[in-house]
């Protein structure tokens, strides 16, 4: 893709993600979209494994020294962190191969932001082939049990 193309697609790949994380990522993490990485991103990366093909990275404080920082307060509000979790997703267009690959890159570079490692977003993400939805509050679509009992 290049750096226009990948800009473009950004917001509504965002837009799918769950509330709380759309407002996280929206008070908390830039967006970096360049061609090809750079030298500091080598740099940055290079104990994480980060190679010339890598498609992007998270660089920041992830959420997982917070871990209140998703529950919502007597208003509904998010809490308010007490750290200074953020930072940037930088992305590599010409890394990315398409728009679905781009939301695939998006999730994962979000969980890290989120405070997941390597190892535990392999086991969440499991077979790539397989897309999993996305649901902005998943108790909507559990339903409630007792009525299917009774009925």
């Amino acid at each position: 893709m290049t750096p226009a193309e990948v800009t473009s697609a950004l917001p509504a790949i965002i837009a799918r993600l769950p509330r709380k994380v759309r407002a996280l990522l929206a008070a908390r993490v830039f967006w970096e979209v360049h061609p090809v990485p750079r030298p500091t991103d080598l740099e940055r990366g290079r104990d994480a494994g980060f190679t010339p093909q890598s498609p992007a990275y998270f660089w920041g404080r992830g959420l997982d020294d917070d871990p209140d920082v998703l529950e919502e307060d007597d208003t509904g509000e998010l809490a308010d962190p007490v750290d200074d979790a953020g930072g940037v997703i930088v992305v590599f267009a010409r890394n990315v191969r398409d728009v679905a690959h781009l939301r695939e890159i998006v999730e994962h570079e979000v969980a890290h932001f989120m405070g997941a490692d390597e190892d535990e977003i392999e086991e969440v993400e499991g077979d790539p082939s397989e897309e999993a939805e996305i649901v902005d509050d998943p108790e909507d679509e559990i339903g409630d049990e007792d009525e299917d009992e009774e009925g």
